[in-house]
């Protein structure tokens, strides 16, 4: 890890610390996460959930997600349960590959499509939801 800060102490000015540059690029994260237009929930592969972000914050079910973090999703959702999101979710951590779907949803009077992304990584799967 000091190799890699090391090797990008150019591209903070002079003098800056290390947390300095973390800081900045904890920063620079942020402002592209605030430029997706999609939902972005990170589940570890127990189905817990450890990060969430939309970029609608008015809407109920992401401000109950923000409440659940480190919750297990299907516990705390159990509506979800045996649902394709749960098939789906299965399916790339047996697989270790990415999978598409689209969902139709029908909540509270509103409808909505849902076009479903579901990227495994190492220690999560990435699940964005793109309305």
């Amino acid at each position: 890890m000091q190799e890699i800060i090391d090797d990008n102490k150019s591209d903070i000015t002079p003098g800056a610390t290390n947390t300095d540059y973390f800081n900045k690029k904890i920063k620079e994260c942020e402002i592209v996460l605030d430029r997706i237009s999609e939902a972005l929930i990170s589940l570890d592969y127990d189905g817990n959930i450890l990060y969430l972000h939309t970029s609608e914050t008015k809407d109920l079910f992401a401000q109950l997600l923000n409440q659940v973090t480190n919750k297990n999703l299907w516990e705390t959702f159990p509506i979800l349960k045996n649902t394709e999101l749960e098939l789906y979710y299965k399916k790339a951590a047996i697989e270790k590959k990415p999978v598409n779907f689209i969902h139709y949803e029908v909540y509270s009077g509103t409808e909505k499509w849902f076009k479903i992304s579901l990227f495994p990584l190492k220690d999560c799967i990435n699940v964005y939801f793109v309305y």
